[in-house]
């Protein structure tokens, strides 16, 4: 959350010294965020035209999944938008226009909650993350084929994470509400809770797919393709581990209360739109791939029904792969041709 970790972590009345070093690391987390937001941008707007070409919108129509993650990007890149223009018109104050009580020290203009653009920043911040839990929980819930009992955890720490957060921005808008000894100890639970979450819906997502290739070898069916389990990890976990690292670092910096910090803050929401967009543009390149060979391949495969004991026999069969990389789950058919029925 911007601006709301230096507070929570040091003293009430920051020293000459640290209000020095929090202006330039927050002016140098202005120009992080701003490259951030480029990035995501050229992202945002790659994958929507991936996503939109040769027919890829109709067939995403047909997927409840494919559209609730199509019609998100637009959702978070227009927070992302608002955010970034906010930002701009929040540092045009404290450094171009001396909005600041002391107008030598820009650092105490951002730390005016009280004001629409200053309190707006973290509301729109915890917006972003929100979403994107809820995104990546119900991804997870349609991996683990819609059973609520594995996303009960991820959604407690959801709505811990919500309950934190509306306890913060109350003490920030007015310091008056809440003792800032019983407002502290929020303020420290806001990137273990989102480090928690990510790890662990990432992780059960990760888990199902893993469970499910190793449950299809196990029946002994050997695809002498194999198509797409690996890249859907891949994918999955190479997109997660952009924000995880992140929220990493900044659980450490407010540990030792360090205002390096304040680098990370202007990029988390870029961050999270640009873990999405990135799983987009990937996903769509690997469903190009499946649309070549459209979405069959004829392969032999070994089938044994005890593959440790039995030497298994040759077969020509015909496996169709159904792959939603949106949520990331894979299911395979195999036609057996000799008598024309799945096995």
């Amino acid at each position: 959350m911007a601006d709301t970790a230096i507070i929570g972590a040091g003293e009430n009345v920051a020293d000459p010294i640290r209000d020095v070093a929090e202006q330039v690391h927050n002016l140098v987390s202005f120009w992080l965020g701003g490259f951030m937001y480029g990035i995501y941008a050229i992202l945002f707007f790659g994958s929507v035209y991936l996503m939109t070409r040769a027919g890829q919108l109709q067939t995403m129509r047909q997927n409840t999944a494919s559209m609730v993650f199509f019609t998100s990007m637009f959702s978070m890149f227009t927070v992302s938008t608002i955010y970034f223009g906010i930002n701009m018109h929040r540092f045009v104050q404290a450094y171009a226009l001396g909005a600041s009580p002391i107008p030598s020290q820009p650092i105490y203009y951002f730390r005016m909650f009280g004001t629409w653009d200053n309190f707006s920043f973290p509301v729109l911040a915890n917006i972003m993350v929100t979403h994107a839990d809820i995104l990546v929980i119900y991804r997870c819930f349609i991996v683990w084929k819609r059973n609520y009992y594995v996303i009960i955890v991820p959604i407690l720490l959801m709505l811990l994470g919500i309950s934190t957060n509306i306890i913060v921005m109350v003490w920030l808008h007015n310091p008056n509400n809440i003792p800032f000894e019983t407002a502290h100890p929020f303020f420290a639970m806001i990137y273990p809770v989102n480090l928690a979450q990510n790890i662990l819906t990432t992780g059960l997502i990760i888990f199902k797919i893993w469970r499910q290739h190793m449950q299809s070898q196990a029946i002994g069916v050997i695809v002498t393709s194999r198509v797409n389990m690996v890249t859907v990890v891949r994918i999955i976990v190479e997109s997660a581990v952009i924000y995880t690292i992140q929220q990493m670092v900044l659980v450490i910096l407010y540990s030792i209360n360090h205002p390096a910090q304040l680098l990370l803050h202007g990029t988390v929401i870029p961050t999270v739109g640009i873990v999405f967009a990135l799983m987009a543009a990937r996903t769509q390149a690997a469903r190009s791939e499946i649309h070549t060979s459209r979405y069959r391949n004829t392969t032999s495969i070994i089938a044994s029904s005890n593959p440790q004991r039995n030497g298994g026999i040759i077969a020509n069969v015909t496996t169709t792969k159904h792959v939603d990389y949106n949520s990331g789950s894979i299911h395979m058919d195999t036609l057996d041709h000799s008598s024309d029925r799945k096995v």
